[in-house]
């Protein structure tokens, strides 16, 4: 009984870490906010679902779904309260870059296609209070 217990849990584990569409999900692999690199999103990731035009992010701390149409080069998400356009800068199979305004910022996100299960790891203490030694020591806030 323990076996099939642990096997439903790792079906169900395989299931989460396998891409949803040809999209899949993309990792931060660099970011800047209004023009200097920052690292408070080392850990931010976006999933796109093609098949539901959905839109999986933690870009603002928590992990939001949104729906979401490309169209002219730009990624729109209208109903998203934290941007609502996204530029698409570059698209190809090893690189996605995307700028706007995110929140009270301008952004830039290099983005890179993440392997099935891999995880990035947080390059500061996961604290709030935490902030790195290159961003802004007056701004110590999430973007919420």
């Amino acid at each position: 009984m323990a076996f099939g217990l642990a096997s439903c849990s790792t079906d169900k584990a395989v299931a989460e870490a396998e891409p949803a569409s040809e999209h899949g999900r993309w990792g931060v692999a660099e970011a800047t906010r209004d023009g200097a690199v920052t690292h408070m999103l080392d850990a931010a990731y976006f999933e796109f679902d093609t098949s539901r035009s959905v839109m999986t992010t933690n870009l603002v701390g928590e992990e939001l779904a949104v729906n979401y149409v490309i169209d002219n080069q730009e990624l729109l998400t209208p109903e998203n309260q934290w941007f609502q356009r996204l530029e698409i800068r570059e698209l190809s199979d090893s690189s996605l870059v995307l700028a706007g305004k995110v929140d009270r910022g301008f952004f830039t996100f290099a983005l890179r296609p993440e392997e099935e299960g891999e995880r990035p790891v947080l390059a500061r203490p996961e604290s709030s209070d935490a902030v790195p030694a290159d961003d802004d020591p007056s701004d110590n806030r999430q973007m919420r």
